[in-house]
């Protein structure tokens, strides 16, 4: 026989998730928006020349409104033609933790642009998508300026940096390749993702990040990975955003057992430099494959 509810128990359930909810507001809306973000800025930046020497790599800052936006160029040795990456990181850490990176695509044959958002690192200002948006906007104009053509150039984001990649690439510039390495859809879907309670992501995050609606916009061959492992961004996302995606030429890479950081350790850095380097080079091979 059901139990009878006691009078007045509806209340309270509805009172309890109302808590419930007001703490994770209180709580995530502080929190999330700082995780994507970065607030501990650096005077300096300590970066190896183990592999990139001091001699082929320049730091400066470019103003963008009447902030400083710090970025670092690393260049290949002579003078010969080759592909320039426009690099747009990830969350929360800066140009330092991210250099590990740089030095990959630089071995696979790649000059690297990397930039930090306002409120990053050396950078000053605060972070938003608009920001994030004229930053990367500020860094092609850079690259323009010292000769860099449409035809050599390439533009990657992971992560939160798929924000600013897939922005140039819909509504900027038509690149030689896009490349978009776990990046999810929106903030909206994002949130819910990881949250057991049904909030609109908009409580949580002051930005929509909607890479979803930007990708049927993106013309250049576009190359996607996402690890099936991933416990940040739903492997379902890369999914989607390839989906959406316009470019006659784009291939979709499954990394299997790859979480949402560690796709250049489980595929060997050499590997991983190659795959982005290969498609750079001869945009190709629709569909989707996995590694390893």
């Amino acid at each position: 026989m059901r139990r009878p509810r006691a009078p007045g128990s509806w209340r309270w359930l509805s009172g309890a998730r109302a808590a419930l909810t007001a703490g994770l507001l209180t709580v995530s809306a502080c929190s999330l928006d700082g995780y994507l973000f970065n607030e501990r800025p650096l005077d300096r930046y300590a970066l190896s020349n183990a592999i990139i020497p001091d001699s082929l790599r320049t730091e400066g800052e470019w103003q963008v409104g009447t902030d400083r936006v710090a970025w670092v160029l690393a260049r290949r040795p002579g003078s010969a033609p080759r592909l320039s990456m426009l690099y747009c990181h990830g969350n929360k850490n800066h140009i330092e933790e991210y250099w590990s990176r740089v030095e990959t695509y630089w071995r696979a044959g790649f000059d690297v642009l990397i930039f930090d958002y306002r409120g990053f690192g050396r950078s000053t200002g605060t972070s938003s998508e608009a920001t994030m948006r004229a930053d990367g906007e500020a860094a092609l104009a850079f690259l323009r300026s010292r000769g860099v053509a449409d035809s050599s150039l390439v533009v990657a984001g992971f992560s939160l940096g798929g924000v600013c990649a897939i922005h140039l690439a819909s509504r900027i510039v038509t690149p030689r390749a896009l490349i978009v390495e776990s990046a999810f859809t929106s903030s909206e879907a994002l949130v819910r993702s990881g949250t057991v309670l049904d909030v609109p992501g908009r409580w949580l995050v002051k930005d929509p990040f909607d890479n979803l609606a930007a990708m049927p916009a993106v013309r250049a061959p576009t190359l996607l990975l996402h690890g099936d492992a991933d416990t940040f961004v739903p492997f379902s996302f890369g999914e989607a955003l390839f989906a959406a995606n316009g470019a006659s030429i784009r291939r979709f890479v499954r990394i299997r057992g790859a979480d949402h950081t560690d796709i250049p350790t489980v595929l060997g850095a050499a590997r991983y430099g190659q795959v982005y380097h290969d498609f750079a080079m001869t945009p190709s091979a629709n569909g989707a494959t996995v590694l390893p």
